[in-house]
């Protein structure tokens, strides 16, 4: 006799649907989730193990019934070893289109980015556009390009970094069957800039200011957008206090390259723009201010942030002030960023180490006596 507590009872992946006279088989959601994710571990544990390549029958069927239920990584997989020469599949090597189409429409970035990528013709991945020539070929120009920003758009929309990145300079230098278009380069910047994407904010800050990435005159073949160089300051300046350090290092070294080149002037007024920027919160810049603000007879030994990344230029915008030092020093050592907080803490206790807290949890230089 059955129990009724158990929990290990049949399950069909189909609901039947009566419409009218008939009936109609509807797949269960999440039963056939649950399916596909079961299928596909089992599949990628195989994987894993399977290093003589002996039970690849078994973890193809395995890929493809978490495919056929549904699963977006499962497709995707299943293209890789399509194209693999060193794995048998019961597929020709042109079906990779058919699994990656199925991994991008259910939202696998990179499937997305890859098909975008090829239906443009950029031969970033020459291995599917050679294996599926014949599938590419068959598409008119305007469709390609249509089809490539479909795909790229969708990878796009997950943040996925690298499209974004594809998909911008494919706006601005042209790429494909993709090419240079200002206002789609824009707009998708634009865009990027509001969700606080730190990579675009410095891409499209130095190409608002007249600079590359490297802080040199843009090339020529580059697309034409109106110049808007306080702008351009404005975003590398966000860019400077992002949390990934080494973007943020160069977003500093590109704001020095802009003064260097003339693009912004020296001045008190870009001095004050730079100290309120620190002083609300940017670590990164508050540390390299404290730096060039502490006389140079009382700087200790030289941290190796400044070692590997120096930016002596704005020792000539920061006057020198041990109170400023000591504010700037709060800043970094109290943000986010543990390293810049250690670098902090390291110049705090060698050249600053008669400090105190005041009432407002600042650190203030004691008074020396008289």
């Amino acid at each position: 006799m059955d129990s009724d507590d158990t929990d290990d009872r049949y399950r069909s992946v189909c609901r039947y649907l009566c419409i009218g006279d008939r009936e109609y088989a509807v797949l269960d959601p999440e039963l056939a989730q649950q399916r596909a994710i079961h299928y596909f571990t089992q599949a990628l544990s195989l994987i894993e193990t399977d290093l003589q390549h002996k039970q690849q029958e078994e973890i193809n069927q395995l890929l493809i019934l978490a495919t056929d239920f549904g699963s977006q990584d499962a497709p995707y997989i299943m293209a890789l070893r399509v194209l693999d020469n060193e794995i048998k599949t019961p597929y020709a090597c042109e079906e990779v289109v058919v699994f990656l189409k199925l991994a991008a429409e259910r939202g696998h970035p990179e499937a997305s980015m890859q098909m975008g990528s090829c239906y443009s013709a950029m031969n970033k991945f020459p291995n599917i556009e050679a294996a599926a020539r014949d599938y590419f070929e068959s598409f008119t120009q305007s469709e390609r390009k249509h089809l490539a920003e479909y795909y790229f758009n969708k990878a796009v929309e997950q943040n996925y970094q690298s499209a974004i990145e594809e998909l911008i300079i494919a706006y601005g230098y042209g790429r494909g069957y993709l090419g240079k278009d200002a206002i789609k380069f824009m707009a998708l910047c634009n865009a990027q800039v509001s969700k606080g994407n730190q990579s675009v904010m410095l891409g499209y800050g130095a190409w608002l200011a007249g600079m590359t990435v490297e802080g040199k005159a843009p090339l020529p073949d580059v697309v034409e957008i109106p110049l808007d160089v306080n702008r351009g300051f404005e975003l590398l300046l966000k860019a400077c206090g992002g949390k990934n350090l080494q973007m943020g290092r160069h977003a500093l070294k590109l704001i020095c390259c802009g003064l260097e080149r003339d693009i912004w002037k020296l001045s008190d007024k870009l001095q004050r723009r730079l100290s309120k920027e620190a002083k609300q919160g940017n670590q990164l810049l508050s540390l390299y201010l404290a730096w060039y603000s502490i006389p140079e007879e009382h700087r200790c030994h030289l941290p190796q942030v400044f070692k590997d990344f120096g930016l002596p230029l704005l020792e000539k915008i920061v006057p020198v002030n041990s109170q400023d030092a000591v504010t700037y020093l709060d800043s970094a050592f109290f943000g986010v960023d543990e390293d810049i907080s250690e670098v902090a803490k390291e110049i705090l206790s060698q050249v600053f180490g008669r400090c105190f807290m005041d009432a407002d949890g600042m650190l203030v230089l004691e008074a020396e006596a008289d």
